[in-house]
């Protein structure tokens, strides 16, 4: 399906663009670190610590954008849809039966068995 597709491939270049972008992070945080004189002043450290949280924040954004509701989001859902069983709407019987774990009728063959090895 070549709206999956799309999807898909938004979805790697997004986050081949995280990649690149916390790779120039990494890099920027060795070459601060290591160097006799730093590019960034411990005043303005919290800008790379910022950075790692604005890839994130990012990333999110991107991909709830992505998967955000549309009208032909029922091409996505990978569910078995019921089949109509008749013509008539109210041809379902909707029961308020539900079974209980009560209702099981496994204790009188247990009782049987007890009684029968106690014999």
């Amino acid at each position: 399906n070549a709206a999956i597709l799309v999807r898909y491939l938004r979805l790697r270049l997004y986050l081949l663009f995280s990649f690149l972008f916390a790779t120039v992070w990494l890099m920027l945080f060795i070459i601060n670190a290591m160097s006799e004189q730093p590019i960034l002043e411990r005043q303005t450290k919290w800008a790379i610590d910022g950075l790692m949280r604005l890839n994130y924040l990012l990333v999110l954004v991107a991909v709830a954008f992505l998967w955000r509701p549309a009208p032909n989001a029922k091409e996505f859902a990978y569910v078995m849809e019921l089949p109509a069983l008749g013509e008539d709407e109210n041809e379902l019987e909707m029961t308020a039966n539900i079974p209980s774990a009560l209702d099981d009728d496994d204790d009188d063959e247990y009782e049987e068995e007890v009684d029968f090895a106690e014999k």
